[in-house]
């Protein structure tokens, strides 16, 4: 994982230098597992999309049926948590 030039988001919007130091850190780059499991068009992860081939009847999952499972891709930013709404 390369982290060199990478920016990590907390939700607040604060922003800092990608480090695996940070609190909460994720990256989120090439080969990551958000970048690698998570679905572009849905959001939803791959093994939710291989449930719904292998059991139709997932109600649950019923909206997601009409497409098949594309990886979202690397994002250009990691996220990890600042500290903005406390620690406890």
């Amino acid at each position: 994982m390369d982290l060199t030039n990478r920016i990590a988001k907390c939700n607040c919007g604060r922003e800092a230098p990608s480090s695996e130091s940070l609190a909460f850190f994720e990256f989120r780059g090439e080969g990551s597992t958000v970048a690698t499991t998570s679905c572009k068009i849905c959001r939803y992860d791959d093994l939710a999309h291989k449930r719904v081939a292998n059991d139709p009847d997932a109600t649950h999952l019923r909206h997601i049926a009409g497409h098949d499972f594309e990886p979202v891709g690397p994002f250009d930013h990691d996220i990890f948590y600042c500290g903005c709404r406390g620690w406890d």
